[in-house]
């Protein structure tokens, strides 16, 4: 979507002195972003493929008939499930992350973003298209917290093995706010995208690093 407009050249450089300017047709730009696209894709589906182990536990996971007592999930959760949540979330993340560059890339080389003395200039498709994948960011974001949560009980604190004082009292009250802004980084995203205004995009951004910086300085 990034590369639809006018079938006219882009200029790369505009050149200058003995310096020719470098001026791209728009099927060659869309050519050269097919291109790229597959050997992500490749790439991407070589990495994901080598974790066909952890996809084939999910499919035939058992239950151990044992709760954990903090979270009351059965033990074969950690096992088999989170695991692959978080394989399937990475994943996820990674791609939306590479459609956003990408995406935010061709704009900038068609035109439709740019940086002015006025601040950010792009029309309308653009602002939808970006602030979308900026929503769905969030979204594994958030996910991300949520799924941090059970995973203090599988992880080294200190000479303890799974939860630990500051675990209960500082990092599951800051990975839960982490979730809630991320969240709302979603929401205000989604806005952004639908209305006219950009600042919902950079003030959930803003408050979601915040919010990070914070807990990882409560966390220490």
């Amino acid at each position: 979507p990034a590369l639809r407009g006018p079938d006219r050249p882009y200029v790369l450089f505009p050149g200058g002195g003995d310096i020719q300017p470098i001026v791209v047709e728009r099927r060659h730009l869309a050519l050269f972003a097919a291109a790229l696209s597959g050997v992500v894709a490749f790439f991407i589906a070589g990495i994901a493929s080598a974790q066909w182990l952890v996809v084939l536990e999910f499919l035939n996971a058992t239950p151990f008939g044992e709760l954990d007592p903090i979270f009351g999930r059965d033990v074969s959760f950690y096992v088999f499930t989170l695991p692959f949540l978080d394989f399937a979330r990475y994943t996820s993340l990674a791609i939306v992350v590479l459609a956003l560059l990408g995406s935010a890339a061709a704009y900038v080389i068609t035109g439709q973003l740019s940086l002015t003395p006025e601040g950010v200039q792009l029309g309308p498709r653009p602002r939808q298209h970006l602030a979308m994948l900026v929503a769905v960011v969030f979204v594994l974001l958030a996910a991300g917290a949520y799924l941090e949560m059970p995973r203090t009980l599988t992880t080294p604190a200190g000479i303890v093995h799974g939860e630990s004082y500051v675990d209960d009292v500082v990092r599951l009250p800051t990975l839960f706010l982490v979730m809630i802004v991320a969240a709302a980084g979603a929401l205000a995203a989604a806005y952004g995208a639908m209305s006219s205004r950009v600042w919902p995009v950079g003030l959930a951004v803003g408050a979601y690093l915040v919010v990070q910086v914070g807990g990882a300085g409560a966390a220490t």
